[in-house]
């Protein structure tokens, strides 16, 4: 409604600013010698800037101020959505640099942690086989000194064995029969003393 009335306003009023000039023409043009008039010289050309400066501000301002308003949010909005993206990347920048770091620090710790693996198995590894190594020197002594004894025993047996059989021989060689029945006869006595039991 305001609108409507706005326009009306604002043709009736383009209507008589062109009637005036129209007017002001044509009373120069059948204007006698007295040249122009206070009213054509002075105040129709500011009638004209009056009506121009009201018209400029009934229609012209409040488009070009809601466009002024419009360019001006948006270049808020977007001021603000660059601060955001600004203060994002600013983010994703500290985040990157903190992961950065973080596997900086984290390799250093799995290099460590590898290393004392590392020496932890070889020093477990090394005892394992020294005492593998001390369990096969003991084992070796034991069959060394099993074998030993074994061979100890089977050489006294074979020596025992070859006295046995040449004290044996030297005995039948020697032995007459009255030693035979000297030595049967000491035996008896022995048996009947209770000696040899």
């Amino acid at each position: 409604m305001k609108r409507r009335l706005i326009h009306r306003l604002s043709s009736l009023t383009t209507a008589t600013i062109l009637l005036a000039g129209d007017l002001a023409l044509a009373a120069e043009a059948h204007g006698g010698p007295e040249g122009p008039s206070l009213t054509t010289s002075l105040f129709l050309p500011l009638f004209n800037f009056a009506a121009f400066v009201f018209l400029l501000y009934w229609f012209a301002w409040p488009v070009l101020l809601s466009a002024l308003t419009e360019r001006r949010r948006s270049i808020e909005n977007e001021l603000s959505e660059a601060d955001r993206a600004q203060r994002e990347a600013a983010t994703m920048h500290a985040e990157v640099e903190a992961r950065r770091a973080h596997l900086a620090e984290e390799g250093e710790r799995l290099m460590r942690d590898l290393r004392a693996e590392a020496e932890a198995d070889r020093r477990r590894l090394l005892e394992a086989a020294r005492q593998s190594a001390e369990r096969i020197r003991a084992d070796a002594r034991l069959l060394a000194e099993q074998e030993s004894a074994r061979a100890g025993r089977q050489i006294r047996e074979q020596v025992a064995e070859q006295v046995i059989a040449r004290v044996t021989a030297a005995l039948r060689e020697r032995l007459t029969r009255e030693d035979e029945e000297r030595f049967v006869r000491a035996f008896v006595s022995g048996v009947e003393a209770g000696d040899f039991q």
